[in-house]
């Protein structure tokens, strides 16, 4: 069984709505939400780089809690696309690496 690199490119995401994060093939290792957020937020990860085809249901964060990471070990193809749902400061770091 092949078991990806726990070591991960971070991408930050400081904004709402979708953001592609590469249109090449990736695994997914975790997120990272930071404790600025004052709303409740939810992120969700969508193969390439359309917002057509989900690679994982939503993931919500808890309002004012502390940073928070989650294992998320999820495989992308055609890309990664990231869709932060309404929170005021969103603050999330997504750590993924290409697959070659």
């Amino acid at each position: 069984m092949y078991q990806s690199n726990m070591i991960g490119r971070p991408t930050r995401v400081t904004g709402t709505g979708l953001t592609t994060i590469t249109s090449a093939n990736a695994n997914v290792i975790g997120v990272l939400c930071c404790g600025s957020a004052t709303t409740t937020g939810g992120i969700q990860l969508f193969h390439g780089v359309t917002a057509s085809s989900s690679a994982c249901g939503v993931v919500v964060f808890a309002s004012g809690s502390l940073a928070q990471y989650l294992p998320l070990p999820v495989y992308c193809s055609g890309g990664i696309t990231m869709d932060v749902n309404a929170a005021a400061n969103p603050d999330i770091t997504l750590f993924w690496n290409p697959v070659g």
